[in-house]
């Protein structure tokens, strides 16, 4: 989905973002999914927890 259809679907039930905002938010969550990913595939690969 582009960022100017998000905009859209979110405009419909009366909440209005710009794509801009979309954007930023899109990026900030996908780094963090990121991380998490791969800790838990370093956790997967050795076994262990990495929590702390």
């Amino acid at each position: 989905m582009r960022l100017r259809e998000v905009e859209e679907v979110l405009l419909d039930p009366g909440i209005a973002v710009s794509y801009q905002t979309v954007h930023r938010w899109c990026r900030k969550h996908a780094l963090n999914k990121r991380r998490r990913t791969r800790r838990k595939v370093a956790e997967l690969v050795s076994g262990t927890s990495m929590k702390s």
